[in-house]
């Protein structure tokens, strides 16, 4: 068993830095003390954890700077986000990096590239875990696979109740289940940039507040360090978010809308650069609730793209465009 310590924002159960670690069986506790900073953090290591226990209060395990973690048979259990609330159970390339003396998120593409992380996960279990944003898991940088894996029962007071993904990430889900999950936006999954590729996987009776009851694909800009400042307006880079569905269930998904802000999506949810491809996929009663509710199945604003192939789409309901609700930046324009 290991267990975090206390003190001023808590310390990690364990720092793994520059070595090769195996644990089996093992049990790594994170006591809401632990805010700072997750139970486990591996920098420059490899780590292969076998049937063991992520649980607590606190953040659960953190993998950044080149760090590669083997993950067969482990379990992710009642864990939160800490003080940077993204992510509660897994953070795959979160920390921000120093470049030219000043902290950035990895905002170029040689500072992004530079340590990517890696994890592979198998048969690993993800429930009741909670944050302000991806309830489980955030990828930030590098690389995620899952393969059989449970995501389900997390919860985000803001985006992606199971996922997170940003800028530079890339993640493979393969045969999961992504259920009752729950957030503002994006039930199970916000995509804020990078790719995402979801084969044979079910994303059932997830909800959201106010859009994309299973997904929200929303591009967020980012600031670029090398255009300087040209009167009161920064240049950035608005990169696309791609996801791709191969042979997925989409069912019971639900977007429930607020008085202010009427339901929209009640499967997904796509802006401008945010790109879904969907190939062999039965999407089912997928629900935006309420009258002025737009887009039973898909949502899809000004510039967002939509593929679909050889997929099936029934039963879905909402105020307007009971199927795909298409908006366009214009009257008229396509």
């Amino acid at each position: 068993l290991f267990r975090g310590g206390v003190g001023e924002g808590g310390s990690p159960s364990l720092l793994v830095v520059d070595l090769s670690v195996e644990f089996v069986g093992c049990t790594f506790g994170a006591p809401a003390s632990n805010a700072a900073g997750a139970a486990v953090i591996a920098q420059h290591a490899v780590l292969r954890f076998t049937h063991c226990v992520f649980e607590g209060g606190g953040p659960g395990l953190e993998v950044d700077f080149g760090s590669l973690a083997d993950m067969r048979n482990v379990t992710f259990s009642r864990l939160s986000g800490g003080v940077t609330g993204r992510g509660s159970a897994l953070r795959l390339g979160a920390t921000n990096m120093r470049i030219g003396g000043v902290e950035r998120a990895g905002a170029t593409v040689e500072s992004a590239h530079s340590g990517m992380p890696f994890a592979y996960l198998a048969r690993a279990s993800f429930s009741r875990c909670s944050a302000r944003s991806g309830g489980a898991v955030h990828v930030a940088r590098g690389a995620l696979l899952c393969h059989g894996c449970n995501l389900t029962h997390n919860a985000a007071s803001g985006e992606g109740g199971a996922l997170l993904l940003s800028h530079h990430s890339a993640t493979t889900l393969t045969y999961c289940d992504l259920q009752t999950n729950s957030a503002d936006e994006g039930g199970a999954l916000y995509q804020e940039g990078g790719t995402a590729l979801v084969a044979r996987t079910l994303i059932a009776r997830n909800a959201a507040s106010r859009r994309g009851g299973a997904a929200v694909l929303s591009p967020q800009a980012i600031p670029n360090p090398l255009v300087r400042q040209a009167g009161s307006r920064m240049h950035t880079i608005l990169p696309s978010s791609r996801a791709s569905l191969l042979y997925c269930t989409v069912e019971g998904n639900r977007a429930l809308g607020t008085a202010r802000a009427p339901a929209a999506g009640g499967a997904f949810y796509l802006l401008p650069g945010g790109e879904a491809s969907l190939e062999r996929c039965e999407l089912t009663a997928n629900v935006a609730a309420g009258r002025d509710s737009e887009g039973g199945c898909f949502a899809v604003r000004d510039g967002g793209v939509l593929y679909v192939r050889d997929s099936e789409v029934r039963n879905s309901s909402a105020g307007y465009g009971g199927g795909p609700r298409l908006y366009a930046p214009t009257e008229g324009g396509v």
